[in-house]
């Protein structure tokens, strides 16, 4: 080469060089910038739940990182290199959708991997003439926010079966259609196969069985078992709980090992137990204890409206049929009186006449009219006693001249005449004492009416016992009799006797009735009275009672 040629080709070398150096300079810079960019991309990851996947256009694993690979416990090495269908398995859903996106398709979907929730995005890769290199992908850890969502979701239809339960409870009052009511909604909402509910005797203060839907009877004497124990164990009852076991070991069926115990409160007061029986456990605890709470209030809330109204129909009927009572009385009085004046004064007056007329007619001397001067004077005695007695029926004078006690000693001697049976009679705190009108006429009536059933209905006792009493406040009165009494939930001969008119002289003072009785051995009869209105002691004309 001459130097001339040399000369010329060393500036050109120089160029070339130059422009090596200047696109190494640059592909430095570019490997800089990718560097920052992973290690951006890196720390992104570890703040997000991402997973980053890459497969080639042969369906071989190219890269896998990112949070995901850590909390699925994963070793990337054991799956980069190998087929993507080695790793998923063939027929997989993620192996179909790869695929897709290797023909050029964006694709997105949902999968459950080790117990977690991956929304999982892929998108192909192509060359700069366009053809697919691979697929590039990520996949999102949206547990939480499925879990969230499901949540929401559960909870809407707890909010639904709950506004349901209220609305139909709500709209009936009988006793029977509440709890229909309760057993039907909670198949339909709730898809409860089986309960059993109890309801609070207020008189006992003991939890008794008053439905169940869908449980074998050898259930029912477990869950009976259990439900009394809870109650015996103070404060067991008042939260939601689960119960377990209800079969040992090998006995009844899945459906049947489980369930949920509800207690049923109005403003923190007991009125029942609903138990609740589910085909797993699972199934009933997927509910909050809160909405366990929630539901038993509200049946709670409705059975309380239903008894309210069941005792106001009961009171009413009560009423309706006292009112029945009181015109039967008066009628039965009205009669009486009348067939006293026809039969008995009636025919005294008619004697009186005649004897009188025959004594106008008589014109003999004084002897031989004399004895018809004694007929009359007979005659007008049996009238007077009459007309007092009936005087007597109606209200003895001395209680109102002399007070209760001495007219309650009269009403017992007189008694003891017209039926033979003994009062025996004991008192302490009403001597030399006036206890005011309405207390004294009231008292006087519940004895009477009292010992008068004693007389109809228990089957010709010797004697009965009375024992009227102050104590502190409130004027006790018991009857009691030995007689053939009656059975608690049969009191329809002793209702119709004038039990509710005792019941309503009482509670028209303020007072209270309670009547107590066992057959064969006879009958109790209860009453307190406070003495608000009872005046100051008063001597009885100088004598003790």
């Amino acid at each position: 080469m001459s130097a001339s040629q040399s000369a010329y080709r060393r500036p050109v070398l120089s160029k070339a060089a130059e422009k090596r150096e200047a696109a190494s300079a640059e592909q430095n810079c570019l490997r800089a910038a990718l560097a920052e960019a992973q290690t951006r991309l890196d720390s992104v990851s570890k703040l997000f739940p991402v997973t980053r996947f890459a497969i080639n256009a042969e369906e071989t694993l190219l890269t896998l990182e990112g949070q995901g690979v850590t909390l699925l416990g994963l070793r990337p090495e054991k799956f980069i290199g190998r087929p993507v269908r080695a790793v998923l398995g063939r027929g997989s859903v993620a192996l179909m959708h790869l695929r897709r996106a290797l023909k050029g398709e964006e694709v997105r979907w949902a999968q459950e991997v080790g117990g977690y929730i991956w929304e999982i995005r892929c998108v192909p890769m192509r060359r700069g003439d366009g053809s697919l290199i691979g697929v590039d992908g990520i996949a999102l850890n949206v547990t939480e926010k499925r879990n969230s969502e499901i949540e929401a979701r559960w909870r809407g239809r707890e909010i639904a079966a709950l506004n349901a339960i209220l609305a139909e409870v709500s709209s009936v009052l009988d006793l029977p259609d509440v709890l229909a009511s309760v057993r039907r909604q909670l198949v339909q909402q709730l898809l409860i196969p089986g309960g059993v509910l109890y309801l609070l005797d207020f008189s006992r203060f003991h939890l008794e069985r008053s439905g169940f839907w869908g449980v074998p009877p050898e259930l029912l004497q477990r869950v009976d078992v259990l439900v009394a124990e809870l109650f015996a164990a103070s404060g067991e009852l008042y939260a939601a709980r689960g119960i377990d076991g209800l079969f040992p070991e090998g006995r009844g069926t899945s459906l049947w090992q489980a369930g949920y115990c509800i207690p049923l409160l109005v403003s923190d007061q007991l009125l029942g137990v609903l138990v609740l029986f589910s085909h797993e456990m699972m199934g009933l605890r997927k509910h909050r204890p809160a909405f366990y709470d929630t539901l038993g209030r509200q049946i709670g809330t409705a059975l309380q409206n239903a008894r309210l109204f069941s005792e106001l129909r009961s009171g009413r009927e009560q009423l309706q049929a006292l009112n029945r009572r009181l015109v039967e009385v008066q009628e039965a009085e009205r009669l009486r009186l009348a067939r006293e004046l026809h039969d008995e004064i009636g025919q005294i007056v008619t004697g009186l006449k005649m004897t009188i007329d025959l004594t106008a007619r008589e014109t003999v001397d004084r002897a031989s009219v004399q004895p018809f001067h004694e007929e009359s004077k007979r005659l007008v005695r049996d009238l007077m006693e009459r007309v007092r007695q009936m005087s007597l029926d109606l209200r003895p004078t001395m209680l109102d001249d002399l007070g209760l006690l001495p007219a309650l000693l009269w009403h017992f001697e007189r008694y003891t005449l017209q039926t033979g049976i003994v009062v025996r009679f004991q008192h302490g705190g009403v001597e030399r004492r006036r206890l005011g009108d309405p207390i004294e006429t009231a008292v006087y009536r519940l004895i009477q009416e009292a010992l008068t059933n004693v007389a109809r209905h228990a089957g010709g006792v010797p004697e009965v016992s009375v024992l009227l009493q102050v104590a502190g406040e409130s004027l006790d009165l018991w009857i009691e009799d030995r007689g053939a009494g009656f059975s608690p939930n049969q009191q329809s001969a002793y209702a119709s006797s004038g039990l509710s008119g005792m019941r309503e002289r009482a509670g028209a003072l303020n007072g209270s009735l309670t009547l107590s009785s066992t057959p064969g051995q006879g009958t109790t009869v209860a009453v307190q009275i406070p003495l608000s209105s009872a005046d100051g002691p008063i001597e009885y004309g100088g004598a003790l009672y």
